[in-house]
């Protein structure tokens, strides 16, 4: 918090105090540390956590479950670093500033390219047969728990909280959520 408030001001810092003001701070050099504010890839729950260390190895990545040939879309915004296979599955990572890199694993399809720039929502690809995707978080060469970089909720409730579905890039057939306007 220390930092932040340096960076942005006691006051401001105070007053946007969470993830969502770690965001905008992320995309300073003073917010370089932050890690960025992230969306669930999917609808479904997160059902396997991460569980990485150094030392031990372990699960680099959370996973979420998901409907088959659901779509999955980017959990934030930045350029299109890798397009490529892990393990057998088509994988997108995305850069963004401050040495930060996102990775979306176990897609059945990408649907971007090498070098593209993606918002917060884009369309990356769509869910395996298997039903789940995982999201892992690097600064550098270190894995990072992405979990509470994670909005709470679900998809469509982190992108109508943030604002997104105003966004290019978006799919503007996502169903409404329930008890919410659309």
């Amino acid at each position: 918090m220390a930092s932040l408030a340096r960076a942005l001001g006691t006051r401001t810092a105070l007053a946007c105090f969470g993830l969502a003001c770690a965001g905008v701070a992320a995309g300073s050099p003073a917010g370089a540390d932050v890690p960025p504010v992230l969306i669930p890839p999917v609808e479904g729950e997160m059902t396997a956590s991460f569980t990485y260390t150094p030392y031990e190895g372990g699960r680099a990545a959370v996973t979420f479950a998901c409907r088959p040939g659901e779509e999955v879309r980017a959990p934030t915004s930045g350029v299109v670093a890798f397009l490529g296979e892990v393990a057998g599955r088509p994988a997108v990572s995305i850069s963004l500033s401050g040495g930060w890199r996102v990775t979306v694993g176990q897609l059945r399809s990408d649907e971007v390219v090498a070098g593209a720039q993606v918002r917060t929502g884009t369309r990356l690809g769509t869910c395996p047969d298997v039903g789940q995707v995982s999201l892992s978080l690097r600064r550098g060469g270190a894995y990072v728990d992405p979990a509470p970089s994670v909005r709470s909720g679900r998809l469509r409730e982190a992108l109508w909280l943030g604002g997104a579905a105003d966004r290019p890039g978006l799919s503007p057939e996502l169903p409404p959520i329930p008890g919410r306007p659309p």
